[in-house]
């Protein structure tokens, strides 16, 4: 199923799009609404849609600036823009940042329909050319297709390791926190997931990283700090390892 996200800060548009829309007639299921483009950016951040069906005007952000900020993050993600207002630079801004169809309003079903159709192609052919994925982002893509198969205290581990994101995460005090010893959870986390507790920490260390430093109000290393890392140096040379280019580079190197 493809993942679709409505963005409009009109309830009543986004109730009407959500569930009389063909969405299931499509391959696709809505996976969140919003109402405010601040809001939406980091959901889209979370739920990586393949879709995104949005208004221009919102608080917070617009769709526009909500599709520039999400851009290195989502590059296969198709945005299909809808408009109360005829402005030809809302038009030409949705040009030079790639958009896949910019529509006006009031937009029928049946056109929608045909539009998300023709960019769920357009996006699996841009997946199917793109290029292999970073470590960091086939890694976490391994557990979570695990998940569903792991035991209950592997699911706690993996909990504690995303509540905790922000702090220094061992494997001495995870397997505390789960009454458990060490080695075990050790032993346990790897068998199920296919990745050892350190990496896969590490991973999501830096996958969140990576979402931080798409907002430009972040430093870099303030950063380091909100993931756990109180050594920037350390932290510097762990995100060259895996992305190589500096933390600092992130953005731009993130959309070549």
């Amino acid at each position: 199923m493809y993942k679709v996200a409505i963005l409009d800060d009109n309830p009543a548009v986004v109730r009407s799009i959500a569930e009389t829309v063909d969405w299931q007639g499509l391959s696709c299921q809505v996976c969140f609404t919003c109402g405010n483009g601040a809001d939406g950016c980091r959901l889209l951040l979370t739920h990586r849609p393949h879709i995104v069906v949005t208004d221009i005007m919102m608080p917070g952000l617009t769709g526009l600036e909500m599709k520039k900020a999400v851009d290195a993050f989502l590059p296969h993600t198709q945005f299909i823009v809808l408009t109360g207002y005829g402005c030809s630079e809302y038009a030409r801004q949705a040009v030079r940042l790639r958009v896949f169809d910019y529509i006006p309003k009031p937009v029928s079903n049946r056109e929608l329909e045909k539009v998300v159709a023709e960019a769920i192609a357009a996006a699996e052919g841009k997946t199917n050319a793109a290029q292999p994925e970073n470590p960091v982002e086939s890694t976490l893509a391994q557990v979570r297709g695990r998940r569903a198969q792991c035991s209950g205290l592997t699911l706690a581990a993996l909990d504690y390791i995303h509540s905790h994101i922000d702090v220094e995460i061992t494997l001495h005090t995870t397997a505390q926190t789960l009454l458990i010893t060490s080695s075990y959870l050790s032993t346990l986390f790897k068998k199920e997931t296919g990745v050892s507790f350190v990496r896969y920490v590490t991973m999501v260390k830096l996958d969140r990283a990576c979402h931080l430093l798409a907002d430009p109000r972040n430093k870099v290393y303030e950063v380091a700090g909100m993931v756990g890392y109180q050594d920037y140096g350390y932290f510097y040379q762990v995100f060259r390892k895996y992305y190589g280019c500096a933390p600092g580079d992130w953005p731009k190197h993130a959309a070549t």
